[in-house]
């Protein structure tokens, strides 16, 4: 895990958010909640 995400998953899980990204791989962690922007743009249409 880069830094990057690491602050990106750091933020998240501080404030109990959703963690938005088209690289869930990139974020293996139990504790955090993941959404694939593809889920998302799926569910618009």
């Amino acid at each position: 895990m880069t830094i990057t995400d690491a602050l990106l998953a750091a933020t998240a899980r501080g404030y109990q958010a959703t963690l938005v990204t088209s690289n869930v791989k990139d974020f293996p962690l139990e504790e955090l909640s993941v959404l694939s922007i593809r889920e998302v743009k799926d569910k618009e249409q």
